[in-house]
């Protein structure tokens, strides 16, 4: 008899790291356990295919049309006065009011699960109020188990997860996940009274249909005899800073160090960052793709990988590079010394516009050192298992 599992997660989009790390664990456990998904924001991309045999349970389309983006001109009559009453509803009601209405609508099977996982968790506002999610609620209220789970991917101050919000929210989860040592160490400083129930399990990958996928596409970069640096993240000036990126390109330029090109890809604040490359006069330099729902020929084929994040939970899209053999280079975002050897796997530099210059300026003078990183990449391939043994022991699996 197979061990039962239930996950919730918010959304399962084309992009971001919360949402390939659900394909990617799913991918992994799928054969050797029974798994049960709810997007309880209603939404799983139809560019997604996940594993046939996990079951699928729809989500709670109020939370959708409150929480989504989605545009009223590009739905049916019905589906615009749902969306308005829904949104009006949130305004004068309270994001609370939304979730406690829409888990209560969202049909689970009566079953009784082994492990019952809220894999995306929620953000909170600056009073202790639930503004994003659902998952966290859905899992405590909705889902009979014999172990609940809440999963913490990003930094907690910054969803709004102050001590008395974790002692509110956590109090009936068996376990909290932290998906780094550093996260887990501002669990552990934020809320001490649940240090012996705070856990790391590490994000996992999909290393062959990445390596597949890379090869599925031939090089995005024109054959110039640059170096071709690549960023892949959501565009966003709250947290992966590619405005350094544009700044740093600014100041190369100026010192004659233009031997290089710059793809991000990615969609978000793209006008915002399109003015900023025009206003800089770099976009000769840098240039920006779009999301692209497969990056990885990008990974395969530049002679380096670079993220500017302010904070990162761990940066998956780091690991992604790596297993593809492609240098990184990263500033000093929380996790930054977990998700990259430095020295050996890539670079860290200091987690400002500064740093990324400075290190940028260092690469372009030596770039015989990525060399090295790609040769030490190659030695040490990434593998998933310390993480699938990590979420065995959290969920008390055999």
């Amino acid at each position: 008899m197979k061990n039962k599992i239930f996950i919730a997660v918010h959304k399962v989009i084309d992009q971001g790291g919360i949402s390939r790390s659900i394909q990617n664990l799913l991918n992994e456990i799928h054969e050797q356990y029974e798994v049960t998904i709810c997007a309880v924001c209603n939404y799983i991309s139809p560019n997604i295919s996940l594993p046939d045999d996990v079951k699928i349970i729809p989500g709670s389309q109020m939370i959708g049309d409150a929480i989504l983006n989605r545009n009223l001109l590009k739905t049916n009559f019905v589906g615009q006065i749902r969306m308005i009453v829904t949104r009006w509803l949130r305004r004068n009601m309270g994001m609370s009011f939304i979730v406690n209405k829409g888990i209560n609508r969202i049909k689970v099977p009566n079953e009784y699960y082994d492990v019952a996982i809220a894999f995306s968790g929620d953000r909170f506002d600056k009073n202790g109020v639930i503004c994003d999610g659902g998952d966290y609620d859905f899992i405590l209220q909705k889902v009979q188990a014999k172990r609940k789970i809440a999963w913490i991917h990003n930094d907690l101050r910054k969803e709004g997860l102050t001590h008395d919000v974790c002692l509110r929210v956590f109090k009936d989860f068996d376990a909290i996940v932290s998906v780094s040592y550093e996260n887990k160490s501002l669990v552990d400083a934020i809320v001490p009274e649940y240090q012996n129930k705070s856990f790391v399990v590490y994000n996992t990958y999909n290393v062959k249909q990445i390596i597949d996928n890379s090869k599925a596409e031939s090089s995005p970069f024109g054959d110039n005899g640059k170096l071709h640096f690549v960023t892949v993240a959501r565009l966003s000036m709250a947290q992966k800073r590619q405005d350094r990126i544009v700044k740093a390109c600014e100041r190369l330029k100026k010192e004659g160090l233009v031997n290089f090109d710059w793809y991000l890809v990615g969609d978000g604040e793209k006008e915002y960052f399109e003015n900023m490359i025009a206003e800089k006069g770099v976009g000769d330099l840098v240039n920006l793709v779009g999301l692209k729902t497969n990056p990885y020929p990008y990974y395969l084929h530049a002679d380096a990988f670079v993220l500017t994040s302010i904070f990162e939970g761990y940066g998956m899209t780091v690991k992604e590079a790596q297993i593809l053999g492609c240098p990184t280079l990263v500033t000093n975002f929380g996790p930054a010394s977990e998700a990259v050897k430095d020295g050996y796997e890539g670079r860290i530099c200091d987690n400002s516009t500064e740093g990324v210059y400075e290190m940028m300026k260092h690469i372009l003078q030596h770039p015989e050192e990525l060399e090295t990183y790609r040769s030490y990449l190659r030695e040490h391939p990434v593998s998933n298992a310390i993480a699938l043994q990590q979420f065995k022991e959290v969920c008390g699996l055999s």
